[in-house]
């Protein structure tokens, strides 16, 4: 399956969402792509769990962080960014967005906690150890959007019955959401292409 098409559905779907992303927590992983260290760096709702944006890197420079946050302007000015102290982090957020609060977590029970992103990690690390690390970009990249798009438009929370996406306010049809989100992204493609 062509790695685009889900994150073009994903990127057509977000943009549909109704609720505003206001508190936004931020963290980096490391994964293994054909043997050598990578990171993956992710952007979440804290409320509603919806991964935003994610960028996938060979260093941990504070480049990627500012990549980062650059494709997650896109949904909006958040009011605050939760993170674990990287020290790259708080010269971006200051740049990509001024008015937001940049705060340090200070471990699980802080009430500034960034445990929202942390579980997130932890979830992909389900799907990760499984493969024991990536053979390429390309496949990490899509396998990485491929999950991301369960994670938000597939997956159901247990206590309220709902995916990510449905709580930010976006509508999917519950049968075969899966389905949906490819011909929505083939939809688009072909309407660009016949544009250009």
């Amino acid at each position: 399956m062509d790695k685009e098409i889900f994150k073009t559905g994903q990127k057509v779907c977000r943009n549909e969402a109704t609720q505003p992303f206001r508190s936004l927590g931020v963290d980096e992983k490391f994964v293994k792509v054909k043997g050598k260290k990578c990171y993956l760096w992710l952007v979440k709702d804290r409320k509603r769990g919806f991964v935003i944006e994610y960028v996938l890197s060979d260093n941990r420079k504070a480049g990627n962080a500012g990549e980062l946050f650059r494709k997650a302007k896109r949904v909006g000015r958040p009011n605050e960014i939760r993170h674990d102290g990287y020290p790259g982090y708080p010269k971006k957020i200051a740049k990509h967005f001024p008015d937001a609060d940049d705060r340090t977590s200070k471990g699980f029970w802080h009430k500034h906690n960034n445990n929202s992103a942390e579980s997130t990690n932890s979830e992909f690390n389900g799907r990760y150890k499984t493969m024991r690390g990536f053979g390429s970009f390309d496949s990490a990249d899509a396998i990485i959007g491929g999950w991301a798009m369960h994670q938000d438009f597939v997956k159901k929370d247990r206590r309220r019955n709902k995916t990510n996406a449905e709580r930010c306010g976006i509508k999917i049809p519950d049968k075969m959401p899966w389905m949906f989100m490819i011909r929505q992204s083939a939809y688009m493609r072909n309407l660009f292409s016949a544009n250009l």
